[in-house]
């Protein structure tokens, strides 16, 4: 299985799709193409998961809780060299993504074909980190954000910093 040790983000006008172009400890590249329906499903597993993990006694904090964990997780992420697309070995639309969670955090499996698969462990900050990117090219592709929280909204009106940062390792 490609395990993934580096990602970079960006949204293709003309294909109407998110790339995830990633990396292997072996240097390996390749490209996984995400759809808006998979995307929405993701996100919506993913942030309920982020707001079950986020326990509060007042609900009314809820969303500010998140807001704030949302803006220091973006504030954290470093720049770094982004995994060329053009190195890739190869290009591959994913078709589901197994999630789980696990003690070293968030498990996502990006999969296609028969046996075609990509593993991907993310801590809660980096996850926090990859939706954020993910939440500004949903706004690159003026695709609609029902699937995401009211708190990722709240985190953007903060000055969280998604739009300077588009890479995630």
């Amino acid at each position: 299985m490609f395990v993934i040790q580096k990602i970079t983000q960006h949204y293709n006008r003309e294909q109407d799709r998110i790339a995830q172009t990633v990396q292997n400890a072996a240097g390996q590249v390749l490209s996984l193409w995400l759809t808006q329906r998979l995307t929405n499903l993701l996100v919506g597993t993913l942030s309920s998961w982020l707001e079950e993990d986020v326990k509060t006694s007042s609900a009314g904090q809820v969303a500010k809780m998140h807001a704030w964990e949302q803006s220091s997780a973006e504030a954290q992420l470093q720049p770094d060299i982004p995994v060329n697309p053009a190195a890739a070995q190869g290009e591959v639309l994913v078709s589901t993504i197994d999630l789980a969670r696990s003690q070293s955090g968030y498990n996502l499996t990006f999969k296609w074909g028969v046996d075609g698969a990509a593993f991907l462990t993310l801590t809660a900050t980096e996850l926090r980190q990859w939706l954020g990117i993910l939440h500004h090219l949903f706004d690159l592709a003026e695709w609609p954000k029902q699937a995401w929280p009211e708190w990722f909204s709240v985190s953007e009106k903060n000055g969280s910093p998604t739009a300077a940062h588009h890479l995630l390792h």
